[in-house]
């Protein structure tokens, strides 16, 4: 299945169903992610029942801390 993942397009396996098999492929923490899909924002509790189709546009965004 092919994808755009921030962007940029990806294949990616069949056995990557949900939203959330994607973030565990590519995330290492849940922790300030904010995840859309086609542009809607994909809430922390749907992600494991909003399936993935070939051509979504999804956007993967994890907020990260410096100083």
């Amino acid at each position: 299945m092919e994808i755009f993942l921030n962007g940029k397009k990806r294949e990616i396996s069949e056995k990557i169903i949900s939203v959330e098999d994607l973030s565990n492929l590519f995330l290492k923490s849940e922790k300030g992610v904010i995840i859309e899909v086609n542009g809607k924002l994909i809430r922390k509790e749907q992600r494991a029942v909003v399936k993935l189709k070939d051509g979504d546009k999804v956007e993967l965004i994890q907020f990260m801390g410096g100083g």
